[in-house]
């Protein structure tokens, strides 16, 4: 996270505002291409053809996000050395309300919370999500120096809209390595969804994030997880990392809030054409040929298939050849990492 600082004329004011929304744009893609022409109108069906109504388009609304009292005013003077946050021009501005779906609540209220070290130097886990966000010495939980982190379990999958993440903010600190992940499993594995770094020299090891170093404020980090479709990103674990601060190397945290909604029951996956199936049989059995160059191809062609393979797949998991038990785990892996980004 300790990179060179930007060297741009920019003001303190928008970054307390929108520490959330600054590294989101920075951080996303360039600007929407024009849109496409329609088709022409095509004439309405016979009467005696039913056909189904479009399903109306989901109700947004505000999360029902209350701040805390601010602690501190004025604007930091120097930014320390070696730090890389990048700071707007422009006059303060409230933050615009954070728009998700009807009936969208904090499900991370009073959910278990553990961490990379159960024994904190100040304060419990629970004090992450007990609802006290205000900036006071009795409200985080102190962890160790370096890289630690702390994982709510939510109880069961929810789709996850935004994520909120107070840091203790009764200064405007700097957290290094800040990273939000979301995992169906508690063990992340298996199509864990990142969906905030700013570990942009990937000295957390997960990989080197586009997002922008913020100063802790009580307007907190706002971390949008709706997604390009903005059907949010569906999982029970919410795991967040942090690597100090620019004032000492621990890690404080004060609350964290998750707005979601229940995933529902999952569907069970059609099943495939016998075709399919006997190609898939035919792959797997080149897994383990004699050639290198049939057995990379067979692993490419299997995750070509995409994820609807998965079912088929995963009875390989345990073949008797190391072989093709080692490329099946690697192309599981892939191909449930790829329905998780799909969602």
């Amino acid at each position: 996270m300790r990179a060179h600082l930007a060297g741009r004329a920019w003001t303190w004011a928008a970054v307390l505002a929108f520490p959330g929304v600054l590294a989101a744009v920075l951080g996303g893609e360039g600007p929407a291409g024009q849109a496409a022409t329609p088709p022409p109108t095509r004439a309405a069906p016979p009467a005696s053809r039913p056909t189904t109504a479009p399903a109306p388009p989901e109700q947004l609304v505000p999360i029902p996000l209350k701040l805390p009292q601010p602690r501190f005013s004025g604007l930091p003077k120097n930014i320390p050395p070696g730090v890389r946050v990048l700071v707007a021009k422009g006059p303060v501005k409230p933050r615009p309300p954070f728009l998700a779906p009807k009936g969208v609540a904090n499900v991370a209220m009073g959910k278990p919370v553990t961490a990379s070290d159960m024994e904190p130097v100040i304060g419990k886990l629970g004090m992450v999500t007990d609802g006290n966000k205000e900036a006071a010495e009795d409200a985080y939980v102190e962890l160790g120096p370096g890289t630690q982190w702390v994982r709510i379990d939510l109880g069961k999958p929810f789709r996850i809209y935004a994520i909120v993440v107070w840091h203790e903010h009764k200064n405007p600190l700097i957290y290094h390595d800040v990273i939000v992940q979301v995992a169906r499993r508690k063990d992340f594995a298996d199509g864990a969804r990142t969906v905030y770094n700013n570990d942009h020299d990937n000295s957390a090891g997960l990989g080197a994030g586009r997002n922008w170093g913020y100063f802790e404020t009580n307007e907190a980090l706002l971390i949008d997880a709706k997604g390009a479709a903005g059907k949010g990103v569906t999982g029970r674990y919410v795991r967040l990392y942090s690597n100090g601060n620019t004032a000492d190397d621990l890690n404080r945290y004060t609350e964290v809030e998750v707005y979601a909604l229940p995933a529902g029951p999952a569907s069970r996956p059609a099943p495939l054409p016998a075709e399919t199936v006997r190609q898939v049989e035919r792959l797997v059995g080149r897994l383990g040929a004699e050639s290198y160059r049939d057995r990379r191809g067979a692993s490419a062609e299997l995750e070509k298939l995409g994820p609807h393979i998965i079912q088929v797949l995963q009875r390989y998991a345990e073949h008797p050849d190391m072989e093709v038990r080692t490329r099946v785990g690697a192309i599981l892996a892939a191909l449930r990492k790829a329905a998780a980004e799909d969602e």
